[in-house]
Order: structure tokens, then C-alpha cells, then sequence
């Protein structure tokens, strides 16, 4: 996350950046030395920065920010950070490729390039700071237990000697919330993911279902116990990610409507997490169902199988 941050930091720096750049380009003019190679670039990007700040202060406000959130902001911000990246480039050749006089002079000048440069350096320090201010960030830390996350490590389809060698530089086995990792530790905790549990999902749905059941649950989970199992999904409703719900585009009281029906037999749940959240969800739980079996993952989830009672 905090590398996702700072790509948009890089439109905020160059927001600043490009003020410099214009007072320069003015001073030059008055000199009669009119920079006009800047004028062409100069709306594009002036757009790309102000894209990426507008997008900056949106995820900033959020409750929760995943990392694909920020894929609108990306272009833009490629735009942006390249535009520095180049002219950072083109000042370490005019060093080395300096002759006589000051050396120091093409270190220091121009000034809006070394600003840039500390700035994002600055940036990609202080960044973890700001996924701090989020509201999930602040839920979890007020309970201990949450804020543990265990991962198994697996080995790649890579010799023995580098798997040792990644395991031993990035790999953790447990992930406490608070605490700064490496964005290719969160990767390979994100590749060690699996649902060690499904096939004794499966097994327990199994010995239980009848022709003409099907089931529900969580969008992780139920739709592969389906597949496993040859049950159909009530209602269709495969995709049951939680902001389809809270975002307002499907309506959790119509879906209870068209699911709580006898031949909805099974639901599976993660505990807290996900649609099983919902009030609507619970109250039909509640009313008319059980719950026959808990499985808990490796990974740390608990995965609740309820089965409806009888009519």
C-alpha cells in the first residue's frame, strides 16, 4: 500500500513541482529564452496531476481501501511521475557530463529538481501514516485478536535454493495489523492464500443434501463448495461481495426475499466478515435456520455451514 500511495503523491509533488517549473519558464521568457518544448506537455499535464489529486482525496476519505482502488490513478500518474523520472534522468547526465567551473552548480540547480525529488522521497516515508487515518485501520486495532493474521508458507515451481533464499529474506508467518511490511511480503502472503477447508465443507454438505437443494453463502466460498458439491446457487446469487450491498446496487431485503425459500437448504458464512454481517442476512438466519458445523481455516477465517429447519 504504501508504494500505491506514493505513486499519487507523485501527482501531488508535481502539482507543486510545475509551479516552480512555470516561474522558471516565465523568468526565462522575460530573458528571451521562451521554453517552448514545457507548453506542449503542459496541459496534459496539468489534467494528469489534477486527476490524481482528485483521486488521492477520495481513497483518503474511504473506510477501507483495497489496492486495485487505485488502478484508475495509475495513467495518470504514470504521466506524472515519468514526466519527473525524466527530468531527474536528464540532471545526473548533465553532472557527469559536466565540464569546468563549479561542480556543485548542476547538483543543486535547478532548485524545483531536488524539491521534487525530497518530496517523494518524503512521501514514501510518511505515506503508511495515511492508510493509519482509514476506518478499518483504526476497527482493528481496537481489538488484539484481530490483529494477528497467520499464512503457510508453500513452495514455488522454483529450485529448492531460491525458495529458501525468498523464504528466508521475506517470508513471515504472521502478519500483525499495525506493524510496516514489504510490498513483496504482502505479495506472497496474498499468493499463500487458500481455502484449506473446502473439501470438508464439501464433504459435510455432501452427507446432508438432497436432490433439489441448494445453497448460499459467502462469495469466497460458496459458489467453489457448489461446484465441488453439484448444488446450485439460490437465487443465482454467486457474487455476494458486501459492497454490492452497502454501496446500494443490490438490495439486501430483495435478495432476502427471492432466497429464503425451503429449497435454499445450506448457507455458508465466514464469521464476521462479508454478507454475514448484513441485519437482513441474520434475521434470516435467525428465523430459519441452524447452524450444524464450524471449520477454521489455517489462515485464520471461520467458516460457519447452516442448515434450514424444517418446515
Amino acid at each position: 500500500m504504501q508504494f500505491h500511495f506514493s505513486c499519487l503523491f507523485w501527482g501531488s509533488v508535481t502539482l507543486f513541482i510545475l509551479f516552480f517549473k512555470k516561474l522558471s519558464s516565465a523568468n526565462s521568457n522575460a530573458k528571451g529564452k521562451a521554453v517552448a518544448s514545457d507548453k506542449k506537455y503542459f496541459s496534459l499535464l496539468w489534467l494528469s496531476v489534477s486527476s490524481v489529486v482528485l483521486i488521492l482525496g477520495i481513497l483518503l476519505n474511504m473506510n477501507r481501501v483495497w489496492m486495485y482502488y487505485f488502478v484508475l490513478a495509475f495513467p495518470f500518474a504514470a504521466i506524472t511521475g515519468g514526466w519527473m523520472v525524466s527530468n531527474w534522468i536528464l540532471n545526473v547526465k548533465s553532472i557527469f557530463n559536466f565540464k569546468g567551473g563549479n561542480i556543485l552548480t548542476p547538483i543543486i540547480s535547478p532548485l524545483w529538481l531536488r524539491v521534487s525529488l525530497l518530496l517523494f522521497i518524503g512521501f514514501y516515508l510518511i505515506s503508511p501514516r495515511f492508510e493509519k487515518r482509514l476506518e478499518y485501520y483504526k476497527t482493528a486495532m481496537r481489538d488484539p485478536l484481530k490483529r494477528t493474521a497467520t499464512y503457510e508458507w508453500r513452495d514455488g515451481y522454483l529450485p529448492v535454493v531460491v525458495n529458501t533464499m525468498i523464504k528466508t529474506l521475506f517470508w513471515k508467518d504472521v502478519r500483525f495489523i499495525g506493524e510496516n511490511y514489504s510490498s513483496f511480503t504482502f505479495y506472497l502472503w496474498h499468493c499463500s492464500r487458500v481455502v484449506d477447508v473446502v473439501f470438508e465443507v464439501a464433504e459435510e454438505v455432501k452427507k446432508r443434501a438432497q436432490a433439489g437443494d441448494t445453497i448460499f453463502g459467502d462469495s469466497g466460498t460458496a459458489p467453489l463448495v457448489s461446484l465441488l458439491t453439484k448444488l446450485g446457487i439460490s437465487g443465482n446469487e454467486v457474487d455476494t461481495n458486501i459492497e454490492r450491498y452497502r454501496s446500494g446496487n443490490a438490495d439486501p431485503r430483495e435478495l432476502v426475499k427471492r432466497i429464503d425459500v425451503p429449497t435454499t437448504r445450506f448457507l455458508l458464512l465466514r464469521d464476521k466478515f462479508g454478507i454475514a454481517v448484513l441485519p437482513e442476512i441474520q434475521n434470516m438466519v435467525g428465523r430459519n435456520y441452524k447452524e450444524v458445523k464450524s471449520f477454521r481455516s489455517k489462515t485464520g477465517f471461520t467458516l460457519r455451514l447452516f442448515e434450514r429447519l424444517p418446515a
